[in-house]
């Protein structure tokens, strides 16, 4: 349950701040920027997600394996690959 919550919180994340980018301003090459914000919201996302794993070891929300992490990054990855073709 770990996994589907924290990938898609992640996923309505950067969904949120790339239509926020293109309302303020539309990039030349829409694709590269793109999939430079998708990966770096899922980099910094991961991060946040470790260091509250660490912080918080009760929350049930938070996953807590290092395999967890994984799927987390390709459940985010396939939802963007969707995304970026529809």
């Amino acid at each position: 349950m770990s996994v589907l919550v924290c990938g898609l919180v992640l996923f309505i994340f950067a969904f949120l701040l790339h239509v926020g980018i293109w309302r303020l301003r539309k990039p030349a090459n829409n694709i590269k920027v793109l999939i430079a914000l998708f990966n770096f919201v899922l980099v910094f996302g991961m991060i946040v997600l470790i260091f509250l794993g660490y912080a918080y070891p009760d929350l049930s929300v938070l996953p807590h394996k290092f395999v967890s992490y994984i799927y987390i990054a390709v459940f985010f990855f396939s939802l963007f690959i969707c995304y970026l073709l529809s």
